[in-house]
């Protein structure tokens, strides 16, 4: 390691310094927040400095990730504000999914095409009866394989159960444009009269767990969610993004709180996408696609 780096060398302060991933999980008053304002795994850790180097391991990996999702799956503009947040935001990221006990034990082990994310379906929360009203981020967890083969984001009325029903009724290819999605193609439902000959599996070896999630109608927690401050938020949220942020046109969104939930699902879409084993990853959207003016095929 290379001893520290001095605190973040200051200048800028709070959101423009460089700060590692274990500066946050080990920061109690921010897990805290963390812990307080989401919904992740069944079973938070309580950090200890181990972790700490492994959210930081995990934070490298995540960044060299995305170099190589932007090339395969972004087309446009690599330096468009919103992938510069999620980078920004990324050693946060990487200690949330560490502090909810959602990252592989042996990181540092880890290749390009390893999963990232541990498939023990203790630490996955099903994502149904009163988690299935939340919004954020989900994961498809396959059963049958033991594996997590998506990420996904949901923040809408009626939460993540509202587009696992979009999900089950796509994946039954009763159209067969839905053929052209690779996680139906790969996951069709047994009953389906278009399925394709192989796949990977079956709709039914699926269930949706909760990736990171909240509840949107928790007005205390929203407003921790959209703290810029280092002191009483969770993310970065520079005022130049929010300004952006405020003009983009998200569906049943009104404030620019409403706006940056959807940022939120967004980040943790993208990042646990990241972390799935790039050979099972059935999902090819570039994510962020509302504020970039881009829509799957």
């Amino acid at each position: 390691g290379g001893g520290g780096g001095g605190g973040g060398g200051g200048g800028g302060g709070g959101d423009s310094s460089v700060e590692n991933a274990s500066s946050f999980l080990l920061d109690s008053q921010w897990t805290a927040r963390v812990l307080e304002t989401f919904v992740g795994g069944a079973r938070p850790i309580t950090p200890t400095t181990g972790d700490g180097a492994r959210a930081d391991t995990l934070a490298k990996l995540l960044k060299v990730r995305f170099q190589s999702h932007k090339e395969k799956r972004v087309e446009g503009n690599h330096q468009h504000w919103c992938l510069v947040w999620f980078v920004s935001n990324i050693p946060r990221l990487a200690a949330i999914a560490v502090l909810y006990n959602h990252v592989i034990r042996d990181v540092h082990m880890a290749t390009n095409e390893s999963s990232l994310l541990s498939a023990a379906p203790s630490r996955w929360r099903t994502a149904d009866g009163a988690d299935g009203k939340l919004s954020g981020s989900y994961v498809m967890y396959d059963k049958e394989k033991v594996r997590i083969i998506r990420s996904g984001k949901a923040v809408r009325l009626g939460g993540l159960s509202t587009r696992l029903h979009e999900h089950a009724k796509a994946a039954r290819i009763l159209d067969p444009n839905d053929l052209n999605s690779l996680f139906y193609a790969s996951y069709p439902a047994q009953d389906s009269p278009n399925a394709p000959d192989s796949c990977e599996g079956y709709w039914e070896d699926l269930d949706m767990c909760v990736g990171i999630a909240f509840n949107p109608l928790d007005k205390k927690k929203i407003d921790v969610l959209c703290s810029s401050g280092r002191s009483c938020g969770i993310l970065s949220w520079p005022e130049a993004d929010l300004t952006r942020i405020g003009k983009v046109q998200f569906p049943g969104a009104n404030s620019v709180e409403d706006r940056q939930l959807h940022m939120v699902g967004y980040l943790f879409e993208r990042g646990y996408d990241l972390m799935i084993a790039p050979l099972v990853n059935v999902s090819e959207s570039p994510g962020f696609e509302t504020p970039m003016g881009v829509f799957p095929k």
